[in-house]
């Protein structure tokens, strides 16, 4: 029962049970006057001995309208009471249970056509749906009925009408209990790769990049799929150039990237990306770091691993947990100058800011290079108004020979000129109120993040980059497992819960297959496959095909999901397919070749002629049709393998698969990848081994031929 604390100036008003969670959405609805109870089996039992509907909110602490319902409604003391005499209130942070999220997403999206944060939900004590929605006012507004008028409403129903929306909420939960499996004569070919290709270059905004018109995501699994495309028989080699090199361009010049601190904020509410919704993901980050390192293997082009740079910096400073992971996000909201919550207020700056901070000069080549008005070129998102403040834009409203003006004719320059007075403007900036970051460790976005971090220590030569990957991986085995082994989903304050999902398990297990080869210690290669044999004995669907969301025995969830599509994040199936084809082509192990088809087989049927919706699974599905190179270089003991590795990292290569034989990793290399055994130095000499398609040509004992091996 939710009630006042004892009075005093420090202490809140009122505490619920989410006191006693550690997600940090959870923790910042703890003291509203809501009876809030969290997720479980406690709250569906006192709807059921209450006989009361429960409604479900779910959000993430980084969300801003999740914010503005907790100010106008759920700090409300007359919503509140009315909500603890007729209903059973449960919080859920979709970040820590995405499964409970996806399901409820799913239902809403299938009633109302769309969706998004916070979820505003009915149930009964069944957790059945009878009553989806998002973001609701505080009060009827624009034809769009208030909170309190919804309530109202249900509450009438429940009582009224009780059997109707019961029924309802049985068609809809019957639904989603519809899994895609394995259809007779749907398979998915190069017909499939060509028309998702056609589908998006058809969608390209040649003005400004990207896909479509606004808001403007970032869709870095798109640009990767692209990049596979070179190699198939396709007229669109060029269009593919411009298609990856003009997006990832813009969005590095445009304000969506926080030119003064790094990374990438969540997307652009406009064409050109200059206003961003001002929240910063790790997904975001990890994802938009490898197409950026990818572009720079194409091309060779500084400015992709410049980028790059940047968005490690950002993650390294202030996404870093002491232990080793990283954290979820950072808000975009913060203090403005007058005390009030803003989105934005962190970011964004006054010509007068400039001048105080750089001095009369270089104000003027910043503001000239970033687009500064003094009027603000920040137009907040619903009202349009200015309030004199400025994004960063590298080239908004710039005079045509504005850059001829500038000391920046080359890289050179720009680094040596620009970027000591973004650092001035990045310490000045951190004198604010930081947004609030959500400091929980996601096993799922830190694979994601291991996997960039290796392609970067190797594309880029930086060991930094490595050990930070070394010490994410190192923390997750060793803290966020359960007693059988697998994982577990979330971390904070010591404390590591939730059964792993399905995309822990795939981002995961790419993430460390990447970092073995980067450093080729063969314990993360174990792991990686250790992790699969787990998943497939936990989350495949043996009749239908594919890979469950959820692992086998929740039983605190209406439905057991199978899904494909990918949205901020890339679908775990697909990543999973492709992982199990990289182990298969390592192994020899058909198995997991099986479990790979199994995934296009399941949804064949749903993503035929839909592929540019599902970008990520035809990058599976490239390996599978292109086929892959497995290389293994044995290196005698004191060698210096340093070139031939460099040989193979400097090539953007995706399907070709390292493995370097030393002798301390026999053991481990003879339990999971026997064939390597026979692999040794030859003469005593560095020795490449390379097998295309299952097909090996002769040993090679000299680099020259080596490389020749590799351009074949």
């Amino acid at each position: 029962m939710n009630a006042p604390d004892a009075a005093s100036n420090d202490t809140p008003k009122y505490t619920n049970a989410l006191i006693d969670e550690t997600s940090p959405y959870l923790l910042q609805h703890a003291h509203n006057p809501v009876d809030w109870l969290p997720w479980g089996e406690a709250a569906f039992a006192r709807a059921k001995a209450e006989d009361k509907p429960i409604f479900l909110s779910i959000g993430y602490s980084t969300c801003h309208w999740c914010h503005v319902m907790e100010h106008e409604s759920f700090e409300d003391e007359v919503v509140a009471e009315y909500l603890r005499e007729n209903f059973i209130s449960v919080k859920v942070d979709r970040e820590e249970r995405p499964d409970v999220d996806s399901i409820y997403m799913t239902a809403l999206q299938m009633v109302s056509g769309g969706g998004g944060w916070p979820m505003s939900l009915m149930l009964d004590h069944e957790r059945r749906p009878f009553f989806l929605g998002t973001y609701l006012p505080p009060a009827d507004r624009f034809g769009r009925p208030g909170f309190m008028t919804v309530l109202q409403r249900v509450n009438s129903l429940w009582r009224e009408r009780r059997e109707d929306i019961l029924h309802d909420a049985q068609k809809i939960t019957g639904f989603l209990n519809e899994t895609p499996k394995r259809v007779l004569n749907q398979t998915l070919d190069q017909t499939t790769l060509e028309r998702s290709f056609g589908s998006l270059s058809r969608s390209f905004d040649v003005q400004n990049g990207g896909f479509g018109t606004r808001p403007k995501f970032p869709t870095p699994h798109v640009l990767n799929f692209l990049q596979r495309m070179r190699d198939h028989e396709i007229d669109g080699v060029e269009r593919i150039n411009a298609m990856v090199d003009l997006t990832l361009r813009k969005m590095a010049q445009g304000g969506i990237h926080d030119h003064v601190g790094g990374g990438f904020h969540r997307y652009a509410t406009d064409a050109h990306w200059h206003l961003p919704h001002f929240e910063k993901m790790l997904y975001d980050q990890a994802q938009l770091a490898i197409a950026y390192l990818e572009a720079y293997q194409v091309s060779h082009d500084h400015f992709f691993a410049d980028v790059a740079r940047d968005i490690f910096k950002y993650v390294e400073r202030d996404l870093r947990d002491p232990d080793g992971g990283f954290w979820s996000a950072e808000d975009a909201d913060s203090l403005n100058l007058e005390g009030h919550k803003e989105e934005g207020a962190f970011y964004t700056f006054s010509i007068d800011d400039l001048k105080n901070v750089l001095g009369e000069d270089d104000a003027a080549l910043i503001a000239t290079l970033y687009g500064f008005t003094e009027e603000g070129n920040f137009q907040d998102e619903s009202s349009g108004q200015r309030n004199g403040t400025n994004i960063l834009h590298l080239g908004l409203n710039l005079p045509e020979d504005g850059r001829e003006n500038l000391p920046l004719n080359s890289r050179e320059e720009y680094q040596a000129k620009v970027h000591p007075l973004l650092e001035k403007l990045r310490v000045f900036r951190d004198g604010r109120e930081r947004p609030h970051c959500d400091d929980k460790v996601l096993c799922s976005w830190n694979g994601l993040m291991i996997g960039a971090l290796a392609l970067g220590a190797r594309t880029l030569g930086d060991a930094k980059y490595l050990e930070l990957a070394q010490k994410a991986a190192d923390f997750i085995l060793a803290k966020m497992r359960n007693d059988d082994g697998g994982l577990l989903h979330s971390y904070r304050a010591g404390q590591a819960k939730v059964e792993g999902f399905l995309d822990d398990y795939a981002f995961l297990s790419r993430g460390l297959l990447d970092l073995y080869e980067s450093c080729f210690d063969a314990r993360y290669l174990q792991s990686a496959i250790d992790l699969c044999e787990y998943t497939l004995m936990h989350f495949e669907d043996l009749d239908g095909g594919g890979f469950y969301f959820a692992r086998a025995g929740s039983n605190d969830l209406i439905a057991r999901r199978k899904e494909i599509y990918d949205g901020a994040e890339p679908s775990g199936n697909a990543v999973l397919a492709e992982v199990l084809m990289r182990i298969a082509m390592l192994t020899g192990n058909s198995r997991y070749d099986d479990a790979a088809q199994g995934v296009f087989d399941a949804f064949a049927h749903d993503v035929k002629g839909r592929g540019a919706g599902h970008t990520q699974l035809m990058v599976a599905l490239d390996l599978s049709l292109q086929g892959g190179r497995e290389v293994v270089v044995a290196v005698p003991e004191g060698a210096d393998d340093s070139e031939w590795l460099a040989a193979l990292w400097t090539r953007f290569a995706p399907r070709t698969q390292v493995i370097v034989r030393r002798d301390a990793d026999l053991p481990t290399l003879e339990k999971y990848l026997p064939f390597t055994v026979a692999q040794e130095p030859i003469d005593g000499a560095i020795t490449a081994y390379v097998c295309t398609n299952r097909a090996c040509t002769a040993p090679a004992t000299d680099l020259a031929a080596f490389l020749q091996q590799l351009d074949a």
